[in-house]
């Protein structure tokens, strides 16, 4: 039979900070997005003093300091590598694994209920991974994906299922059940993977607030009325598994790299900087996958000198000679660009790099009259990644990325990169 678990981790940004700083443990914690702005994570004790997702720290800093929430400005380095290890150990316990964000992923389980009580198993999973990495993760296990979303919900949010639950002829968890009625009639339509605001709206307006309402429903009334993908979803909540794993891996169409600035620039050098560090992020990324590019765009969101009005402006779209994944060459052209685009006077708040028209590097028509050495930038971008990837990020960098900059962003309560830089890596006193 088929069974698809969900793992996910626990509030994950502010778990990955307490795995290397243990007195965070048990306190309100919050991560903040780019340039320290809003909330954008929160332990489960920050949640219990009303903290909300989203909120603006201009509005938020006093009421914080007053109940000594711990920030914690986002650290992405961290964070990338710490669920780079979750998803290793997860597959060990499946072979088809689809990653689904930084910190979910389903996992084929099916034929498994043969061999394996598959709550034991989801048990084994959660303690493995938890002991492994440090993060807490929950589990939902079920027929259908979205069923597997539905369990992993109610293990979340209920601490009677010590985090894992499976969905058979009954909803099993800790040695106790619960039926399935009361698992969706507890469970708001809004919660379902699939079902947005507008939808949500819609099914409210015709007296259906939770899932068990939903479905009740006539399969004829939801595919008359709605989008097939919702009949999907109405599917999928009666046990007919109709989504199936997806994989992430696949090479992507369009690369792209971008930051807000930490303070606004108005001068071409520290522009030609940022537009420099975005490039080379976009052909290391373009390396990675291993393919090649064709054009590439650079973009800008400016402001007024008052700072009331705001734009977004592009280049043309800059066509290589010969498909690339040079860092030098798509620099060199993005230079050129950015020369002719640039205005005195203009302020930029933030820049990025969209990497476009992307090809496998096996699959390219070279031109005669292409004189550029490939097979020398070829060996290049070897020895740089190589280095770059086992030292760390930038330790080898085209010159016009400079060592100090001023676009950075803020990230005043950055926690050290345990995992991801040598200098960084946490000291143990015996």
């Amino acid at each position: 039979m088929k069974y698809f678990a969900l793992v996910d981790c626990n509030n994950f940004f502010v778990s990955c900070e307490r795995v290397f700083r243990p007195d965070l443990n048990n306190r309100p914690v919050v991560v903040l997005s780019n340039n320290d702005a809003c909330v954008i994570a929160r332990s489960n004790e920050a949640k219990a003093l009303g903290v909300k997702m989203g909120e603006p720290m201009f509005k938020t800093s006093g009421y914080l300091k007053s109940k000594n929430v711990v920030l914690c400005s986002s650290n992405y380095e961290l964070y990338g590598d710490m669920s780079m290890r979750v998803m290793t150990l997860l597959k060990q316990f499946a072979p088809d694994i689809e990653v689904y964000s930084i910190d979910e992923a389903f996992l084929n389980l099916s034929g498994l209920d043969k061999t394996h009580d598959l709550l034991e198993y989801g048990k084994k999973i959660s303690e493995f991974t938890t002991r492994s990495t440090g993060i807490p993760v929950s589990i939902g296990i079920a027929p259908t994906k979205t069923l597997a979303k539905l369990c992993n919900n109610y293990s979340k949010k209920n601490p009677k299922t010590a985090g894992v639950s499976l969905w058979k002829d009954k909803v099993y968890f800790n040695n106790l059940y619960d039926t399935h009625e009361e698992l969706l009639k507890n469970t708001d339509i809004g919660d379902v993977w699939g079902i947005g605001r507008k939808l949500k709206d819609f099914l409210n307006s015709h007296n259906i607030y939770n899932v068990s309402d939903f479905v009740r429903q006539d399969r004829e009334w939801v595919r008359k009325s709605m989008k097939i993908s919702t009949e999907r979803t109405w599917r999928e909540l009666h046990g007919d598994a109709c989504i199936g794993l997806e994989n992430h891996d696949e090479a992507k169409k369009q690369i792209c790299t971008s930051r807000s600035f930490g303070k606004t620039i108005t001068d071409i050098d520290n522009l030609s900087d940022a537009i420099s560090f975005f490039a080379s992020r976009s052909s290391h990324k373009l390396r990675a996958q291993n393919s090649l590019a064709k054009s590439m765009i650079l973009f800008f969101r400016v402001s007024d000198k008052g700072g009331f009005y705001e734009s977004f402006r592009s280049t043309k779209q800059i066509h290589f000679p010969v498909a690339t994944d040079s860092t030098f060459e798509i620099i060199h052209y993005a230079m050129k660009e950015l020369q002719q685009f640039h205005q005195e006077g203009t302020i930029y708040k933030k820049a990025g790099v969209i990497i476009t028209e992307i090809v496998p590097n096996d699959t390219v028509q070279q031109d005669l009259f292409d004189d550029l050495d490939r097979e020398k930038h070829k060996n290049l971008m070897l020895v740089m990644d190589k280095v770059n990837d086992r030292i760390g990020q930038n330790t080898i960098r085209v010159a016009t990325h400079a060592f100090e900059n001023e676009w950075q962003m803020k990230r005043r309560h950055l926690s050290r990169a345990y995992t991801t830089d040598l200098n960084e890596i946490i000291d143990v006193v015996i």
